[in-house]
């Protein structure tokens, strides 16, 4: 421990001794430097992150994805090669509506596992059928509307949809989809 004074110099005399009695000594050579280790592999970052934004969407669907139809946007979708004439028809509410689910007051897996068995016990013939969502249009929810992007999202991604548009207004509006499904 140090007193925080610096240490005497050394007299010429005490230099001499020293080196005399360090004589043949010689400095050690420098060690050679130690492996580096490999630079780690690059993380593809905005991969992962496009990955795990695709898992999350199958699991909770992208709520962004969708108009926000409280603000009197149309939520429309058709499949590659519907024509302009049916998306307009369906949206005008020009198809005989065959049956209709309503998924008022679910939870969203609850909503999911509905709309799933709804959709598949709809009877099809050798035309397209037309159903009826009614998702609601979140008045009641403090986040505001859950299921209208979901449902949106989850409709999107089945092959049997051919097309969805928003009902009328005297059909549940905002609350609801007309939904064309492809015919067996």
């Amino acid at each position: 421990m140090s007193s925080g004074k610096t240490p005497p110099a050394l007299s010429e005399e005490e230099r001499r001794i020293f080196r005399d009695a360090l004589g043949g000594v010689r400095p050690l050579p420098a060690p050679p430097e130690p492996p580096r280790a490999p630079p780690p592999k690059p993380v593809a970052h905005m991969r992962n992150r496009d990955r795990q934004r695709v898992l999350d969407e199958s699991l909770h669907g992208n709520v962004a994805r969708w108009p926000d139809t409280s603000a009197g946007e149309e939520a429309l979708y058709a499949r590659p090669g519907i024509q302009r004439r049916v998306l307009e028809r369906l949206r005008r509410g020009r198809y005989v509506v065959a049956d209709e689910i309503d998924l008022h007051g679910l939870h969203a897996r609850e909503a999911t596992v509905a709309l799933a068995a709804f959709l598949n016990r709809v009877p099809r013939r050798e035309h397209a059928v037309c159903v009826r969502v009614i998702h609601g249009k979140g008045r009641r929810s403090p986040q505001g509307a859950v299921l209208r992007p979901l449902v949106a999202t989850w409709l999107s991604r089945r092959e049997d949809v051919l097309a969805f548009a928003t009902a009328p207004e005297s059909e549940g509006g905002s609350g609801a989809l007309y939904v064309l499904l492809r015919r067996s």
